[in-house]
């Protein structure tokens, strides 16, 4: 697998649980996804001999496309497919109903899988989490791959202090709904586009202060449900994100079209 393109979109058949909806929009954040787990399982270290993938508001496992009515593996089980060979896999979704239904997702088909399920307040997750993410120490080299479901919304600055410990590499996206910011914005002083832009500024920010580092750029979108800009982007520590970004980048605009 890590010698060939990684196409992540799976188009399985109604399995009779919850599916969540979405439109066509959601295809980009996730093959993105899938570019990035493939050009990390070449170029990452092999020295790093534990390796975690961490799925932030995980839902249901699998998503429904309300345009064509085509099902596809969301973000968490997506990632049963990566070339990169993780250890485990930790899902938070802090919705009872979504987790159980992607509990028996699992069950189903992922059974040899090592996977751990929270569904609780974020805060109480953070206290869990802890206890089943190895230290660097000799002998054990983690690594962490965050992924940041666009549900998630926009990752606020304490957000990134609560996970700045675990040392991960972070994926995520930032978009709208057009409704719901629309709302909480002020009519004729902000718009998306600001608020979106002034928010990736304070990320920034935060990675020169915390020795991390950033890249990501916008993008547009056509979407009745979603405003049509939109952000992704990754951040780490361990090392200059710019290769693995420039290679994702270069692998998305070759990416089949799938559907």
């Amino acid at each position: 697998m890590s010698n060939s393109e990684f196409y992540p979109l799976i188009a399985p058949k109604k399995d009779g649980l919850l599916a969540l909806e979405s439109d066509s929009w959601i295809l980009a954040p996730i093959k993105t996804l899938g570019n990035y787990l493939e050009v990390y399982s070449l170029l990452l270290s092999t020295a790093y001999n534990h390796r975690i993938y961490l799925d932030l508001s995980a839902g249901t496992g699998m998503l429904e496309m309300n345009n064509t009515g085509e099902c596809i593996y969301d973000t968490s089980l997506l990632a049963f497919s990566s070339p990169v060979q993780f250890n485990r896999y930790i899902f938070w979704e802090p919705n009872e109903t979504y987790a159980q239904a992607l509990r028996v997702r699992i069950k189903r088909n992922f059974k040899d899988k090592n996977v751990l399920i929270i569904s609780t307040s974020w805060e109480k997750f953070l206290e869990q989490v802890r206890n089943y993410v190895p230290i660097n120490t000799k002998g054990i080299k983690p690594w962490i791959f965050c992924n940041v479901n666009p549900r998630f919304g926009f990752p606020e600055i304490h957000f990134f202090d609560s996970i700045e410990s675990l040392d991960p590499v972070v994926f995520f996206t930032l978009a709208g709904e057009k409704k719901k910011f629309w709302t909480k914005l002020k009519s004729g002083k902000d718009d998306f586009e600001l608020y979106a832009r002034n928010h990736i500024r304070n990320i920034e920010k935060w990675t020169y202060e915390n020795n991390f580092r950033i890249k990501g750029s916008f993008s547009l979108t056509e979407s009745s449900k979603m405003n049509s800009l939109y952000y992704q982007g990754v951040l780490c520590r361990k090392a200059n994100v710019s290769k693995v970004v420039t290679e994702v980048r270069r692998r998305s605009s070759n990416q089949i079209q799938l559907f």
